[in-house]
C-alpha cells in the first residue's frame, strides 16, 4: 500500500498567504460554532436562518424535470448511515458506525453484525448461498460471508488510507483510496492487479483532485467508472488496458452541473448504462444517459425533506451529510441520513 510524501516548505509567508490563513481561520471558527450547535445530529432545520445558505429558486427542480417517484420507504435502526448496497436476492445492506444492518423490501429486518469501526462504503456480490459483503471501514476493507461472518481482510491501509468506494463483479474488486487519490483493483483471489490515479497524460500530472472523503467509483462492460470530485467530472477507464477512455461532466448550479468544491459525491448504474449522481451541499440526485447528458431528476432537496443548504454546515464533508445510492433492477435506493430510512424511487411510467 502506498504512503502520502508531505513536503515540507519553508518559503517566506507574503501578503496573499496571509489572507488565505486569516479565511481559513475564519472558516474553522464557524466551523467549530456550528458543531457545538449541532454536534454530529444530523439536524436539518435546526440552525438559525443566518446560518443557512440561501438558496436561489432555480436550484429546485421543475417539475416537469423529476422523472421518479418515490415508492417505498423502509426505515432503519442504525444510529448513524453511511452506505448502502443492495444483494441479488433483493436484501438491502445499511452501514453506520459500527453496525451493518440487512433488510427486506417489507422493511423486515434479517440480520445485523458489528464491525470494528465506521462503515464508509458497502458493496454485496454472489447469489444466496454464496454472498460476500465487502465492508470498507476507512484504513481496511473486510470480507464478510452473508451472515456477517469475517473471512478475511482484502486491504489494509495501516490507518494511511481511507477507502471511500468499495465495488464488487465480474471484473474483481474495486476501492477508492481517497488519502491516496487512487483506485485498486483486486482479483477474486485478492491480488492486487491495477491502480488508476488519474495521471492519465503528461500535461494533467495532478491526477484525482480529492478535497473531502467523497470518492466514488462503478464498474460495468469492462469500464471502471471513476468520479474526480475536485473536478466535478465521471472518468471512464479501460479495465484491461488502464486507458482512459472518456471523461464528462461540467461545473455549475444547472441541472447539467455539479456544483460546490467536490461533486457528485456518489455515483451508480442503471441496467442500461445510465449514471445516478448524488451531490452534497445542494441536496440533488440525477440521472444522466450513457453519455453523461442530464435526463432527470430523481428527487431535489425538496422531495429528499432537506431545508435547503442544511448539508453546508460544519458537517458538509462528512459522510452522515451525503445521500448514498444504489440500484437494483432498475430501482434507485436512496439512503437518508437525516431520517435513517432508505427511500426507494421508480421511474414515472415504469411498470
Amino acid at each position: 500500500m502506498p504512503t502520502l510524501k508531505v513536503k515540507n516548505s519553508r518559503k517566506a509567508i507574503g501578503k496573499g498567504h496571509i489572507v488565505v490563513f486569516i479565511a481559513a481561520g475564519c472558516a474553522a471558527v464557524a466551523a467549530v460554532v456550528l458543531a457545538r450547535h449541532d454536534p454530529w445530529k444530523n439536524a436539518k432545520d435546526d440552525l438559525p436562518d443566518s446560518f443557512q445558505l440561501q438558496v436561489p429558486e432555480y436550484y429546485v427542480p421543475a417539475a416537469e424535470e423529476i422523472g421518479y417517484h418515490e415508492e417505498l420507504t423502509i426505515p432503519v435502526t442504525n444510529d448513524r448511515v453511511h452506505a448502502i448496497a443492495v444483494g441479488m436476492s433483493g436484501d438491502i445492506y445499511v452501514g453506520g458506525n459500527d453496525l451493518i444492518t440487512v433488510w427486506d423490501m417489507t422493511g423486515n429486518l434479517l440480520r445485523e453484525w458489528h464491525v470494528d469501526g465506521t462503515t464508509m462504503a458497502l458493496a454485496a456480490a454472489g447469489d444466496d448461498d454464496k454472498t460476500q459483503v465487502y465492508v470498507a471501514l476507512e484504513d481496511r476493507i473486510l470480507q464478510c460471508d452473508g451472515t456477517g461472518q469475517i473471512v478475511g481482510t482484502l486491504a489494509d491501509g495501516d490507518g494511511k488510507a481511507v477507502f471511500t468506494c468499495v465495488v464488487a463483479g465480474p471484473d474483481g474488486v474495486f476501492a477508492a483510496d481517497a488519502a491516496h487519490r487512487v483506485v485498486y483493483q483486486w482479483d477474486a483471489d485478492g491480488t492486487l492487479r491495477r491502480t488508476f490515479s488519474g495521471t492519465h497524460a503528461d500535461d494533467e500530472p495532478s491526477g484525482f483532485v480529492v478535497p473531502s472523503p467523497q470518492f466514488d467509483c462503478v464498474v460495468s462492460d469492462g469500464m471502471v467508472h471513476i468520479v474526480n470530485p475536485g473536478k466535478r467530472q465521471i472518468e471512464s477507464y479501460s479495465i484491461s488496458t488502464g486507458d482512459l477512455e472518456s471523461v464528462w461532466g461540467e461545473t455549475g448550479s444547472g441541472k447539467a452541473g455539479f456544483f460546490g468544491c467536490c461533486n457528485p459525491s456518489h455515483l451508480a448504474l442503471l441496467s442500461d448504462g445510465r449514471f445516478v449522481t448524488s451531490e452534497k451541499g445542494i441536496s440533488r440526485i440525477k440521472v444522466h444517459d450513457v453519455a453523461g447528458q442530464f435526463v432527470a431528476f430523481v428527487a431535489g432537496a425538496e422531495q429528499l425533506d432537506v431545508k435547503l443548504g442544511a448539508t453546508l454546515d460544519s458537517q458538509c464533508c462528512s459522510n452522515p451529510c451525503t445521500f448514498d445510492v444504489a440500484v437494483a433492477n432498475d430501482c434507485i435506493y436512496v439512503l437518508d441520513p437525516f431520517e435513517k430510512k432508505v427511500r426507494v424511487f421508480v421511474e414515472n411510467g415504469a411498470q
